[in-house]
């Protein structure tokens, strides 16, 4: 019984060892800050960015100051 109990162990953290380099994700983020000729600095104004099209180009709007 120990015998295997110390068998199942080794085998299991030779499993793991070997899986974990893979489980890295697969694609790198990065925080791009930008801000739109006329957009407004005070409340409810500025840049907002709402997704990335096929290309990679951000999808948005900005709010100026009236």
């Amino acid at each position: 019984m120990k015998r295997t109990a110390v068998s199942l162990l080794f085998l299991f953290t030779f499993l793991v060892s070997t899986a974990w380099p893979q489980a890295e994700p697969q694609w790198n983020h990065k925080i791009i800050t930008f801000e739109a000729p006329g957009a407004g600095t005070g409340a409810d104004q500025g840049t907002i960015g709402l997704g990335n099209d096929a290309q990679g180009a951000i999808m948005g709007y900005y709010c100026g100051v009236p």
